[in-house]
């Protein structure tokens, strides 16, 4: 079974929420880009700040309450609130 990332629109894994077990450009629809707040994850993921997982990217393993607080890979002032496009 393929690793299960579910990305919630608030923090603390509330708001509507996408589950996804594809990655790539089917990973997250369009729809639900830039949206996430929150995330759990069934495994290690790698998260990207586009769709087809060009830019910046953080690998995640577990779950996250706030992504506010998640800077990985981006400069001090910037977070990962909703930037989540794509899963690698």
């Amino acid at each position: 079974m393929a690793n299960a990332a579910t990305l919630y629109d608030d923090d603390n894994y509330s708001g509507a929420s996408f589950t996804s077990t594809s990655r790539g450009t089917n990973g997250i629809p369009v729809a639900r880009n830039d949206k996430a707040s929150s995330l759990t994850n069934t495994g290690a993921e790698t998260y990207c700040e586009n769709s087809d997982c060009s830019g910046q990217t953080f690998s995640w393993t577990g779950n996250a309450n706030a992504l506010s607080a998640i800077n990985s890979g981006l400069g001090l002032t910037q977070s990962w609130n909703d930037r989540i496009s794509g899963i690698k």
